[in-house]
């Protein structure tokens, strides 16, 4: 069985006391961790910019103003970056304040081996694109 490919999508706004600790751990465990940002007012885009020049793993797309509810900037995160990835892969919303501590690649490999297209946990859920 293939290793899976792992994409966490975080939308943040005003994390900073959080949020370099947050996409830190997220990287360490995830293929790629892409943020957004929606109209942060604190110091939470330069925390973004630190941690994109420490690790390959985190990209930051431009930053989009909070016209909405977060779930439809998800969506067009989603949206747009599904264009760009192998159908395979995984995604999961990365909160700046959650943290998961299971092996996440365990996880999703145990799930692809039962032929599911979702793992939902309590704090948790990745999608399967196809």
């Amino acid at each position: 069985m293939s290793t899976p490919h792992l994409i966490g999508v975080s939308v943040v706004r005003n994390e900073a006391d959080i949020l370099g600790e947050s996409l830190r751990h997220a990287a360490s465990q995830l293929d790629l961790v892409v943020v957004v940002d929606v109209g942060s007012t604190d110091s939470t885009q330069g925390v973004v910019e630190e941690v994109v020049a420490e690790s390959p793993h985190v990209v930051r797309l431009p930053d989009w103003p909070r016209p909405e509810p977060c779930e439809p900037v998800r969506r067009r995160v989603w949206q747009l970056l599904r264009a760009h990835v192998p159908r395979e892969t995984w995604w999961c919303w990365v909160d700046a304040d959650e943290f998961v501590d299971d092996d996440v690649r365990a996880a999703v490999r145990e799930a692809q081996s039962e032929g599911a297209d979702h793992i939902q946990g309590s704090f948790a859920q990745f999608l399967l694109t196809r």
